[in-house]
């Protein structure tokens, strides 16, 4: 047979300042080559003074490439060197149509032009997709984080959108950032980037926020207070308002933007909502303030085999496509990125919404959860309080989502963790294969050997058997789709709490921690609340009026440590000098439910209303409140 090898050049598509023009682009698989183009466009400029300073960072985009399939002049080499056999017998399996372009990137190539039976086909792309995100990885990624390094500028990269190891990637970046257009915006996708600023410790994550295809001038500031929301709870704490930048200023009203028609976030001037923008920014970058200090607190860790998310997602979350249902118009988006109906999907495209689904059930269920990849986990390290400690999270219980596959590295260090004693569930299934081609029967008979007293445990089981290891919820709740992130500030506890949901109600919500008061922290205004709260051996209950979507800030601790009210006007707290649970809720003004902490109280409960201000001691109903 004679074939001809792929080869790896092609124009850019983007950022051309003539659309007739043509250019080629970098190769991105060819060591050296960034190192040189950042030199000639940034070094030239000799920003030196102002690097670290005036410029924090320089940027990546999503990898959206133009080429049929990736290569290298030294590709055959390396892939012998890494997968141990040599491709060029097996060559035709790779090529699948479309798979690796740019131009299709919402309605990608999943059929091989020509296969192996038996499976042994997607085992010898597997191997060839790990050799392009290892070559990717060391050549790419490394040098924009090197080259930032040697010119004290920080890399920040958009780590998805061809084969990789999506969380391994991010590590690389001194500044991970994700985006709210690419796979819905989903809050699974999201937390790639979040977990990663956990799992290698960089304090700031980005994301390319408001952007959505076909909503055109439709921002707004729920949609924007939404979009906040979503993204804190996924571990993003700055947000980069996408295309606003890129303005005409003397372009007739509505304006002009770069992206128009496309996607973009429709924001200027010249916009309705232009004079309400400062309230809207001051509350996000309030909630920014709080979401990048101190350390975030999750014990739940999904493991992530997956080497690509894909951009293309469904609506199935609330503003996946811009629009917030029960509110906006209905829609009918046509956004390339957002399509209603799949075409037929790779593996990596049902792990990845298996993995989002995954996710949904456990926060439904109360629970927070990061992404763990292969490295970390190798790199974890049980402590004596029995949590694994890695970068800046400490985990409780790891799960593996149902996918069949399994490293022989990987499950040799989860069989060490499951012999001391750390919690590891499998959902659904036990791996019982290895990936990729070489030694595939004996390894996968070492893998079964390995895991052969394991069993799994059922998804829709998964949050009971959690508590029954002793593994609680974040947070506990009869409200349905609330969503949450907590932080340790010192010896204060934040969380933040939203709802999914387009319908007001009162959420009853149990946190861990005891013997705390609390303060409702609002960001709109910047205005410190009390906020009522029930103490009992379990933890601390606080009620929060949530609004269709709404979200609130509440802070835990002594009283000593809480910051001062400057909001008297709220909800507040009133207690018998008899110790017990909470007594008194202040409601609608002047207004009271009086609980009685009083044993055997011949009238447990009773409202009174038209309350005046006074010594409360002269009451009878109340000389034992304060």
């Amino acid at each position: 047979m004679i074939y001809a090898g792929p080869v790896y050049a092609e124009i850019m598509t983007d950022a051309k300042e003539n659309p007739d023009r043509m250019s080629l682009v970098l190769d991105h698989f060819k060591a050296g080559a960034i190192e040189r183009l950042l030199d000639h466009y940034i070094g030239r400029g000799d920003f030196s003074e102002f690097a670290g300073e005036t410029f924090r960072s320089f940027f990546s985009d999503s990898f959206e490439l133009d080429t049929q399939c990736f290569w290298s002049d030294d590709f055959l080499a390396e892939f012998q060197r890494r997968r141990g056999y040599d491709l060029s017998a097996y060559l035709p399996v790779i090529f699948v149509p479309e798979r690796d372009s740019r131009d299709s990137v919402s309605d990608k190539g999943y059929t091989p032009c020509f296969d192996f039976p038996d499976g042994l086909g997607d085992r010898i792309r597997r191997d060839y997709e790990m050799t392009v995100a290892d070559i990717f990885r060391e050549n790419f990624l490394f040098g924009l984080k090197n080259w930032g390094e040697k010119h004290g500028l920080k890399s920040k990269v958009q780590c998805y959108g061809h084969a990789m190891d999506n969380l391994q990637s991010f590590g690389l970046a001194h500044i991970p950032e994700t985006e709210q257009l690419a796979a819905g915006g989903s809050i699974d996708f999201m937390k790639l980037a979040g977990s990663a600023g956990l799992l290698y410790d960089r304090p700031i994550v980005t994301a390319e926020s408001l952007v959505w295809g076909g909503q055109d001038y439709q921002v707004n500031p729920m949609k924007i207070k939404v979009a906040s929301d979503r993204l804190f709870v996924s571990g993003v704490n700055q947000m980069i308002y996408h295309g606003f930048p890129y303005q005409q200023p003397d372009a007739a009203w509505p304006g002009s933007f770069h992206f128009h028609g496309l996607v973009g976030t429709f924001i200027s001037r010249h916009d309705a909502i232009w004079p309400w923008l400062r309230t809207v920014n001051l509350a996000v970058a309030r909630g920014q303030y709080l979401m990048q200090n101190g350390q975030t607190i999750v014990d739940v860790a999904l493991f992530d085999r997956n080497l690509e998310h894909q951009f293309e997602s469904g609506r199935a979350e609330e503003l996946a496509t811009g629009v917030l249902d029960g509110i906006d118009r209905e829609d009918s988006v046509q956004s390339a990125l957002v399509s209603q109906a799949h075409p037929p999907r790779t593996e990596w495209q049902i792990m990845a919404e298996d993995s989002r689904r995954l996710g949904n059930a456990l926060m439904e269920a109360g629970y927070d959860y990061i992404h763990i990849n292969e490295e970390r986990l190798l790199q974890a390290a049980l402590v004596e309080d029995g949590t694994l400690s890695v970068g800046k999270a400490r985990l409780k219980i790891l799960i593996l989502p149902a996918v069949s596959h399994l490293t022989l590295t990987a499950a040799t260090r989860i069989r060490e963790l499951i012999d001391q004693g750390f919690p590891v569930l499998f959902c659904d299934l036990v791996p019982n294969t290895v990936p990729g081609y070489l030694k595939h029967k004996e390894r996968s008979d070492e893998l079964r050997s390995l895991l052969q007293n394991q069993r799994p445990t059922a998804r829709k089981e998964l949050a009971t058997a959690m508590e029954q290891i002793g593994v609680r919820p974040g947070i506990q709740t009869d409200a349905p789709g609330l969503q949450h992130i907590h932080k340790k500030l010192g010896d204060l506890d934040l969380y933040l709490i939203r709802s999914r949901l387009p319908d007001s109600r009162m959420a009853r919500v149990r946190l861990p921690v005891r013997d705390r008061k609390a303060r409702w922290l609002d960001t709109w205004t910047g205005k410190v609340s009390y906020l009522a709260v029930e103490n009992d051996e379990h933890g601390t209950t606080v009620e929060l009026p949530l609004a269709p979507y709404g979200s609130a800030y509440v802070l835990l601790g002594s009283e000593p440590d809480l910051p001062a009210v400057n909001d008297h006007q709220s909800l507040s707290a009133v207690r018998a000098s008899i110790k017990g649970k909470l007594i008194t809720s202040l409601t609608d003004g002047w207004s009271m439910k009086f609980v009685s902490a009083v044993p055997d109280d011949a009238q447990p409960e009773r409202f009174m209303s038209k309350i005046t201000l006074g010594d409360w001691a002269d009451r009878q109903d109340l000389k034992n409140s304060s």
